[in-house]
């Protein structure tokens, strides 16, 4: 089914690498991106509302005693049926997950992506064919590019949960939610506090974010660290890796000291090659990211659409065709870490990636452990960032802040 929408993807992908090259000046085109992607999903939604209720008739058929009876050939023919019809619906998710990851593209384009996770924090939208208010929406970010303004729409991504459309122009960023009534309750007006002060927070007017809006977790507020250093990445070592993958089957680099990325394109006996010579250079086990199992891209990361350059080569890789892996060697982490004087284990939990202390505690005033959300940390490979400047980083917080050890949330005094 995808390799049906492959000419509207590509195209997709090459007009969305052209906004990248430059958004303000390209503006115009990212409203065009999104009517291209609001017309996609309407389609693709139509589709999945035909098979649910194919699906509900047919069961409502198998279920009914009245006549003619089937027979169990014909009771088989329609359980396919519907087993056909649910696979439909299935692949038709697929294909809107890779929509939603340009919708993701255009927020990156224009946000910072450290502050996109801030939006994300939230669960994702329904349909928009059919939902109450969608028109104003359209209109008011039709509205906004003819003054000269940029809006995303919140439900054309998946990294954007607050607010109906997020806006920049000379007035900054603003969230806006469009409400078709103007009644007003002790919710709607709850709802727009946290709004502002998340607009606020990410206008780099504050530091601090209060409220938090995880679900349980109001007594924590969010600090803003900033970067000691320039992102550092290895996007371009990684079209580089591709473009050889295509020439050759497969190609593997060590980007730096303790990270490697590997491009396959149908030479598997390379690919075992491959991982067999790791196993020599790597002491322990290696941790790896098989990106393919992460095509629906988790929300909040940078989308692979602003990643990987070539649009049919991005194609492939959400059609299986091209695979593409991230290891990192843990004793780099141990190494680099321990130079500083700081000791590190690798941490079994959900949320947590590493947990970091000093070697010698009485020598440094024990400033305690600092856990590094695992969130951080997997950046790495779906961002394709420099192991060492991460690394750096961590370094760099640990040092800074020896009163509040959470790179991401740190405790109230009133929580």
């Amino acid at each position: 089914m995808l390799d049906d929408y492959r000419p509207p993807l590509v195209d997709l992908f090459d007009s969305v690498h052209r906004l990248q090259q430059d958004p303000w000046g390209l503006r115009l085109l990212c409203l065009e991106i999104q009517e291209r992607l609001i017309a996609e999903r309407t389609s693709i939604e139509r589709t999945i509302r035909q098979c649910r209720d194919e699906v509900a008739s047919r069961k409502r058929r198998l279920r009914s005693k009245g006549e003619p009876r089937l027979d169990k050939h014909a009771a088989q023919h329609i359980q396919g049926r519907i087993q056909n019809s649910l696979d439909t619906v299935d692949r038709c998710r697929d294909v809107l997950q890779i929509f939603g990851s340009i919708g993701d593209a255009l927020a990156h384009i224009y946000l910072p992506s450290w502050d996109i996770k801030h939006l994300s924090l939230k669960e994702t939208s329904g349909f928009i064919s059919g939902k109450e208010g969608f028109q104003k929406e359209h209109d008011i970010l039709r509205a906004i590019f003819e003054h000269g303004g940029v809006a995303i729409m919140a439900d054309l991504t998946y990294s954007v949960r607050y607010g109906d459309l997020i806006t920049l122009g000379k007035q900054g960023l603003q969230i806006l939610e469009v409400k078709s009534s103007k009644r007003s309750n002790c919710r709607i007006r709850r709802q727009q506090r946290k709004q502002d002060s998340l607009a606020s927070f990410l206008s780099a007017d504050s530091d601090t974010l209060t409220d938090y809006f995880l679900e349980g977790w109001e007594a924590w507020r969010v600090i803003r660290y900033h970067l000691r250093s320039e992102e550092a990445d290895h996007r371009e070592k990684l079209n580089q890796l591709i473009r050889r993958a295509y020439r050759k089957g497969f190609a593997s680099h060590e980007v730096e000291p303790g990270l490697y990325y590997a491009a396959l394109k149908g030479h598997t006996s390379r690919f075992r090659r491959f991982a067999s010579s790791l196993k020599r250079r790597i002491t322990g086990a290696p941790q790896v990211w098989y990106l393919n199992m992460c095509k629906s891209w988790v929300p909040g990361y940078r989308p692979l659409v602003l990643s990987i350059q070539d649009a049919e080569a991005l194609f492939d890789f959400y059609n299986g065709a091209l695979s593409l892996l991230v290891i990192i060697d843990p004793q780099v982490i141990e190494d680099t870490l321990s130079a500083s004087g700081l000791a590190v284990s690798f941490e079994p939990q959900e949320d947590i990636a590493l947990e970091v202390k000093c070697q010698a505690p009485s020598e440094a005033g024990d400033l305690g452990p600092m856990r590094v959300g695992r969130y951080f940390f997997q950046r790495i490979p779906f961002e394709f960032l420099s192991l060492d400047w991460a690394l750096r980083e961590i370094i760099a917080v640990y040092f800074q802040t020896p009163t509040m050890k959470s790179t991401q949330l740190v405790r109230n005094s009133s929580g």
